[in-house]
């Protein structure tokens, strides 16, 4: 058996994807109330919580506070920023859609909630 994962952030973000895919008239989640990517497809194939830790390593982006023996990053950093490019990768937004950009010195900006909030009421206008 695995040592157990610290998943706050992982939790939180799966939180936000559960609260935009619940249809009020029914009381139930609603896959398709999401635009295509991971968190769709996960929501579509029933997904548990191991596969939803998983869905959420390695995201470009995202800033991590561990890795595995390989290298691979896991264990999102508990930021704001951390949650809104983690959401917006998770919910196929496109990879401005949190409110990244680059400034004129080409240094970009980091994710914001505001700006996932604004690319996901900009997609469902």
């Amino acid at each position: 058996d695995a040592p157990p994962k610290p998943d706050c952030v992982e939790v939180c973000v799966r939180e936000i994807v559960e609260l935009l895919a619940f249809d009020q008239a029914t009381r139930r989640l609603d896959a398709a109330r999401l635009p295509a990517g991971p968190a769709r497809a996960f929501l579509e194939a029933g997904g548990g919580d191991d596969e939803w830790f998983a869905l959420c390593q390695g995201l470009d982006g995202c800033e991590y506070l561990a890795t595995t023996p390989a290298g691979a990053p896991y264990e999102l950093t508990p930021a704001f920023a951390t949650v809104a490019a983690c959401a917006s990768r998770l919910l196929g937004l496109d990879g401005d859609a949190a409110g990244v950009h680059a400034d004129a010195s080409g240094a970009r900006t980091p994710p914001t909630l505001a700006g996932l909030v604004e690319a996901w009421n900009a997609r469902r206008r």
